[in-house]
């Protein structure tokens, strides 16, 4: 007994305190939380089709129970159809319970598991079964007591008299018409049976089918099934579609994140076919996602720094995506899988990014409050990093990770010290031309090669253009730059570097190689000048720096020189004018030149900001 007492003294003080703090410290502030809150709510609500569903049917079940007290007659002075009436209520309702609870049941059955059911029998589940019960018992009181109408007026003096169905007067003041009211509980749970199924299948597709699909898929990962896994890990990607769809973003990340572990697992496992259904999937999730029109839903962020949740929804997906690319790209890498998988997932990381850092900054503002829209411009934009979790990596990390893992990565092309000015194999010759043919795409045939200007330059000679290798930096890089001829033999314009290739050192000699990865490794470093440029046009100038702060940062000399060269500038150029996606990059293709300008003045432009 004391400790009941003190139990209800403990509740009474936690409320008293609440009050005092909510009438005393900031109640203006709490009250506006509390009204910003409630309409979040609200409009979460209005964004589900199950409630959108369950107001038509209040609606039309008012409507329908309106129309009935102002124009039926059928019950005035005939007992015989009111209580026939009300008998087939009853019997229809229950049948009706009956199948709502079958429903239920199968999708418990269907889930599995010894907690399945609660799942289904949420708290509306249950309202909707009282709705039922009542619905049923209702009817059968009246048939038992023959009350049929309740007259409000009668019950201030009498306390409770019943009409007798030959004194109703339909729509008299005060008076409440209990079949109607029973035409309106029918109505409702008739009705009701469409939310109803369409909740029950949203919890059977999500609670019971990502995890059976992930369960399946992973088994088959770990026993080297590729058709099973690719199969299940499609039915994942279906399942996030459907989540998109139906504005239901924890879901939505409840199934890229699973995708995204057996992404991984596939790659531990060397199964390069179910990484590749893996990138598949999640880029058509995150390209669903991250389209302008697509309307998520709502998902809290939280942001320490002010101790405040952000309804971003956009963010932590474009951050798994773009984390679950970055992961896969780097772990193809180290597995030795085709490059056509490795460049695939850079070039999804990129286009995932690209359309989130495009959306975020027409719709950021609207979605956060008026005092943090000041002081919260930028940092949930994959550029400037998450401040409520430091270890979060940009973009521009991301990228510059992948690039840095796809130098690791090279392959001899011919030994510098075998020619000399008149001599080499041809085995050397026929490894280059097979390179200008598979890796640099060019018709190009070498006919001889020498060695000229004192060992520091070979020449490839073709019909009317010529290569040339030439050492950089201390003999770390080599340039390979094309000169065209034409028809009378004089060169058209100045060498132009198309290339700049790395060096290895064996056994005292100088191996001229490749990247084997050299898509991957290209691109990377486009989509870096490509951000970089947008960054330049559309973010505040601290952006800017703090991605050119980030490149400079790199200490791989391969990343940083390529990334300088005039050859990667020409192929961003080049890549925002022919891309599929250039209409894209149509606003910033003017920005690439003086977003070069302003990477290569970047020491300048700081020491003139500090003065």
């Amino acid at each position: 007994m004391i400790n009941l007492i003190l139990v209800i003294l403990e509740s009474l003080a936690k409320i008293i305190l609440k009050v005092v703090k909510l009438l005393i410290v900031d109640p203006i502030q709490k009250i506006e939380i509390f009204l910003i809150d409630t309409k979040r709510e609200i409009r979460k609500e209005l964004r589900s089709d199950v409630s959108r569903w369950v107001i038509a049917c209040i609606i039309c079940a008012l409507l329908v129970g309106y129309l009935t007290h102002l124009n039926s007659s059928f019950y005035e002075n005939n007992t015989d159809n009111v209580q026939s009436f009300l008998s087939s209520i009853s019997q229809g309702l229950a049948a009706l319970f009956a199948l709502a609870f079958t429903i239920s049941i199968f999708g418990a059955q269907t889930m599995g598991g010894f907690t399945a059911l609660d799942k289904v029998m949420d708290r509306w589940a249950k309202v909707y079964m009282v709705l039922f019960s009542v619905g049923i018992i209702f009817p059968l009181w009246q048939l038992i007591t023959e009350i049929y109408s309740i007259d409000l007026f009668s019950l201030i003096p009498k306390m409770s008299i019943a009409l007798p169905l030959q004194q109703l007067k339909i729509g008299s003041v005060g008076n409440i018409d209990l079949l109607t009211l029973d035409i309106i509980l029918v109505s409702f749970c008739v009705l009701g049976i469409i939310p109803f199924t369409i909740k029950i299948n949203r919890i059977i597709k999500y609670e019971g089918g990502i995890p059976d699909s992930y369960s399946k898929a992973r088994d088959a990962i770990i026993s080297g099934n590729e058709v099973i896994s690719s199969d299940n890990i499609s039915k994942l990607g279906r399942l996030g579609y459907s989540a998109l769809k139906d504005a239901l973003p924890d879901k939505v990340m409840f199934s890229t994140t699973a995708i995204r572990n057996l992404g991984n697992l596939s790659i531990k496992n060397n199964l390069e076919g179910s990484t590749a259904q893996v990138i598949v999937e999640l880029d058509k999730l995150g390209l669903k996602a991250m389209d302008q029109k697509t309307e998520i839903g709502d998902y809290k962020v939280p942001w320490v720094v002010m101790h405040h949740y952000i309804f971003l929804p956009e963010y932590p997906i474009a951050w798994n995506l773009t984390n679950g690319f970055r992961e896969i790209c780097i772990g193809s890498i180290d597995r030795n899988f085709d490059e056509a998988t490795v460049s695939f997932s850079c070039d999804a990381l990129f286009d995932i990014g690209y359309m989130y850092i495009q959306k975020i900054r027409t719709t950021f503002l609207k979605t956060i409050s008026r005092n943090l829209r000041m002081v919260l411009p930028n940092q949930l934009s994959l550029l400037e990093g998450d401040w409520s979790n430091s270890k979060t990596p940009t973009l521009v990390e991301m990228l510059l990770e992948i690039a840095e893992k796809a130098t690791k990565k090279k392959e001899p092309l011919f030994c510098w010290n075998d020619i000399t000015e008149r001599n080499y194999q041809e085995k050397d010759l026929d490894n280059l031309n097979k390179f200008f043919k598979e890796d640099m795409q060019t018709s190009f045939k070498a006919r001889h090669m020498r060695k000229t200007d004192n060992g520091k330059t070979i020449m490839l000679f073709g019909d009317r253009s010529n290569y040339s290798f030439e050492l950089k930096g201390e003999n770390e890089q080599a340039i390979l730059t094309h000169q065209f001829y034409n028809n009378a033999g004089f060169a058209e314009k100045e060498p132009e570097c198309v290339k700049v290739l790395p060096i290895c050192y064996k056994d005292n000699k100088i191996y001229i190689c490749k990247f084997k990865y050299n898509e991957t490794l290209k691109h990377s470093l486009i989509y870096l000048w490509i951000i970089g440029t947008y960054t330049m046009n559309n973010y505040p100038d601290g952006v800017t720096d703090d991605i050119v702060r980030q490149i400079k940062r790199s200490e791989n000399e391969d990343i940083r020189s390529i990334f300088e060269s005039e050859y990667i500038q020409q192929e961003t150029s080049d890549f925002a004018l022919t891309s599929d996606r250039r209409d894209d990059f149509e606003d910033i293709v003017d920005y690439i030149k003086k977003f070069q300008e302003f990477y290569f003045g970047f020491e300048e432009y700081l020491q003139h900001k500090q003065d």
